[in-house]
């Protein structure tokens, strides 16, 4: 979390979740080494997240994805935003369709 990432209660700003989830995917994909065409990619058909309790300037946070469900031409990740260093659980909790 960078300090510019906070609102004025120096919370993360909720569209930062979704960024942060973002990243993460992203660098999975790429980790895997996933080559589509260049005209061609993967769409993000859902996106969700249930914010549980606010992470608070300075924070290191991991995301975690887990394949629920492959289909034939899609599928389910759910993830967990946890802060680093703190094991009482998630801050938020949400699922991608992709």
């Amino acid at each position: 979390m960078r300090w510019g990432d906070a609102d004025a209660l120096n919370h993360l700003n909720n569209t930062l979740y979704f960024r942060m989830m973002e990243e993460a995917r992203m660098q999975i994909l790429y980790g895997a080494g996933l080559d589509l065409p260049a005209d061609q990619g993967a769409i993000l058909a859902h996106a969700s997240c249930d914010f549980l309790r606010p992470v608070v300037y300075p924070a290191t946070v991991r995301v975690t994805h887990v394949l629920k469900r492959i289909g034939r031409s899609s599928m389910e990740l759910e993830l967990v935003l946890e802060k680093v260093g703190d094991d009482s659980g998630p801050y938020a909790r949400g699922r991608n369709v992709l």
